[in-house]
């Protein structure tokens, strides 16, 4: 998708004028025919003639079907807040919420977005727009920022410990801890991961805290980490979920190590 900032604007009739200026009062990010037709209390028909010739025009772009942003370099949203908005419900997580409360210097060229529904990825200019999928119990734990609706701290590297792919790995997962762990509330954390009912969740950030505890980096109350291990189950989960399955065995969290210990040395 090119990025677009349409500049002749001669060629907008009144009614396109008109609509530009109700989606920017409306305060309205992402929308299609149907925000359309309620802005104008118009027909169906008008409302996707509109679509059709603000697109053409390049006043509106494509984001995926029937969802577009306004493409005016003046008004045009920022990715965050459009990645925020395509999908309802949905909110930033993983890498990108980790960048965003600079948790990491690392910037991800895809926005990961959670949402309770299946979709195919998207984009935003040059910019990747990767769609996870969490059951509905799963999906907590965000807030809103201005206009970009987003994991809170705490879901942020709970989320990423339970699908550490979308978030750089375990390695940059465990610096994302220790980087946050003053701005974070432990007791919210352990709370977040016994409600994601996932003894592997559990068993990493255990050992991860552990860790960092060891290391002098980080400091927990004994009655939260025996919580959290009493929610560990049994059997013996990988650290990294998508390392091979084999490195030492750590008997107090049941892990399988496997990646190179190296990398949890910040």
């Amino acid at each position: 998708m090119e990025k677009t900032g349409y500049q002749n604007t001669s060629s907008i009739s009144k009614a396109e004028y008109h609509l530009i200026n109700k989606i920017s009062e409306s305060g309205i990010i992402v929308f299609g025919p149907g925000e359309i037709k309620k802005l104008l209390a118009c027909n169906n028909q008008t409302a996707y003639q509109l679509v059709y010739t603000l697109n053409k025009k390049g006043i509106i772009t494509k984001i995926i079907d029937g969802k577009y942003f306004l493409s005016l370099l003046s008004l045009q949203p920022d990715q965050l807040s459009i990645a925020s908005h395509i999908v309802y419900p949905s909110y930033l997580s993983f890498w990108t919420a980790l960048n965003f409360y600079q948790f990491t210097e690392q910037l991800p060229r895809t926005i990961f977005i959670t949402t309770t529904r299946t979709k195919t990825p998207a984009m935003i200019d040059q910019t990747s727009l990767k769609f996870i999928k969490l059951s509905t119990y799963r999906f907590f734990g965000y807030t809103k920022k201005s206009d970009i609706i987003i994991a809170d701290k705490e879901k942020a590297i709970i989320d990423s410990l339970l699908l550490p792919r979308y978030a750089g790995g375990i390695d940059e997962v465990y610096k994302c801890i220790c980087n946050a762990w003053n701005e974070i509330d432990s007791s919210i954390l352990i709370e977040y991961a016994l409600r994601m009912g996932n003894s592997s969740l559990n068993k990493r950030l255990g050992y991860l805290i552990e860790l960092g505890i060891g290391m002098g980096l980080l400091a927990m109350r004994p009655e939260l980490m025996e919580k959290l291990r009493g929610n560990i189950g049994k059997g013996y989960s990988k650290l990294e979920p998508q390392a091979p399955k084999k490195g030492k065995c750590e008997k107090k969290w049941g892990l399988i190590l496997n990646i190179d210990e190296k990398k949890l040395a910040l």
